[in-house]
């Protein structure tokens, strides 16, 4: 059979089936569509993950000091010669509260995070605007 007339007989049944087509192409449109939108919600997702887990940093220990006798906590020397240690660039200590913060009759709950200067280091992180104190 020769091309032009297998095209020749495969418009004659397009136009014969008319609704028959209309729904295949409409298949095929939906199936392509779908394809295409998983991939993209696959793929801005990886990026999402793989975002938030180097925002953590790749090389992060942190350390949670529990059950030491009447002391339950590091002193900042003590933690402080975790730096000595081989491979260690960085250690920020933190304490963590919650506090309202007011300015004139305006007020806001807040958390207070205190640290150490090594803190944009060790969590790999800055200041969208000004500075650390």
């Amino acid at each position: 059979m020769e091309f032009l007339t297998a095209v020749s007989l495969a418009w004659q049944g397009i136009v014969a089936n008319k609704l028959r087509s209309l729904l295949t192409m409409l298949g095929v449109i939906i199936g392509v569509a779908s394809v295409i939108s998983l991939v993209a919600i696959g793929a801005g997702t990886n990026e999402q993950v793989t975002q938030r887990i180097q925002s953590l940093g790749s090389n992060l220990l942190t350390v949670q000091v529990f059950g030491r006798g009447s002391t339950t906590y590091l002193d900042y020397e003590e933690a402080m010669r975790i730096k000595e240690l081989q491979h260690v660039s960085a250690v920020a200590p933190t304490m963590s509260g919650s506090a309202t913060v007011k300015y004139g009759n305006k007020s806001q709950d807040t958390t207070i995070e205190a640290t150490n200067a090594d803190y944009s280091i060790a969590r790999n992180v800055g200041v969208q605007a000004g500075r650390f104190l």
